[in-house]
């Protein structure tokens, strides 16, 4: 039942709620299933001044449990104001005959009237009508069998066992584990340098593409050596690492950048980076493997 209808149900099939002043409560059904939902609606008339409160989900709907509310506008006329809400409910009881009565709240300075709606019962249906005794059922005082109950202690002296055991290792056998553990980062990311590198050579030679491939090169160079030399001029690199044919290879790709030179000689010179970046990478790798 939709929002729409349930309102319509509020208005037309209760007539007798326009002189009303106690809350009224009934069951939007007269059977119930165990666990199967049922809707309970509470309406109330009263002066258009007056504030009122419905409860909320944490109020106890013994022998039900709350899992929705649906709230609607309040209608006001001459009669007065109504106002309702409509509770979808759950029940687990077995009784046959389930009974269930709302308050309402009425806020009166400084604090709240309780008055409660008439009860409503709704009938439990019998999914089982057959006495068990027609089926033969037979009662049994043999034993079952109980699974032991779980050992914490023994967890947790195996658990205590298995961290001293992996602390130990660790002493022993940690610095070696590191070591190779930064040697195969070292070289992944150097795979990933080549790769991209290469796959740059071979693009039609440009100002833009040596451009990125000199920021390629000098961000590498620079995370082997922790140094920012993507951020450094080309002294500035030569002063960091001096070499003769490094100067002038970045040199040449800079005229090709910025004057838009090409020559003959930036292919060498983007060749030269390549290598100096294996060097680099080389000496990097044989400082880990060095390293007491």
């Amino acid at each position: 039942m939709n929002k729409l209808i349930r309102l319509l149900f509020v208005l037309f099939f209760f007539p007798f709620l326009s002189s009303a002043q106690k809350p009224q409560g009934r069951f939007l059904g007269d059977s119930l299933y165990i666990g199967k939902p049922i809707e309970f609606v509470l309406t109330c008339r009263h002066a258009p001044e007056i504030d009122i409160f419905f409860p909320d989900t944490t109020y106890k709907f013994s022998p039900f449990e709350v899992t929705g509310r649906s709230y609607f506008p309040t209608v006001t006329n001459e009669t007065g104001s109504l106002d309702s809400v409509v509770y979808t409910l759950v029940s687990f009881d077995v009784s046959n005959v389930q009974k269930l009565n709302l308050p309402i709240f009425v806020y009166t300075k400084p604090d709240c009237t309780v008055v409660f709606s008439q009860a409503d019962s709704v009938f439990l249906h019998q999914a089982i009508t057959d006495s068990p005794n027609k089926y033969g059922l037979l009662t049994s005082n043999s034993l079952l069998k109980i699974k032991p109950q779980t050992d914490f202690l023994k967890i947790v002296v195996i658990l205590s066992g298995i961290v001293i055991v992996g602390f130990l290792i660790y002493l022993a056998f940690g610095k070696r584990i590191k070591k190779q553990i930064n040697l195969f980062k070292l070289r992944q990311e150097h795979l990933r340098f080549l790769t991209e590198y290469r796959k740059n050579l071979k693009r039609d030679i440009s100002s833009k593409q040596i451009g990125e491939i000199l920021v390629l090169w000098k961000k590498y160079v620079g995370d082997i050596k922790n140094v920012p030399y993507l951020s450094f001029t080309t002294k500035e690199i030569i002063d960091h690492l001096p070499d003769e044919d490094l100067e002038s290879a970045l040199k040449e790709l800079d005229t090709a950048i910025y004057g838009e030179l090409i020559s003959i000689k930036t292919p060498a010179a983007m060749r030269f980076l390549q290598q100096k970046a294996i060097e680099i990478y080389q000496e990097k790798r044989n400082d880990i493997e060095n390293k007491v």
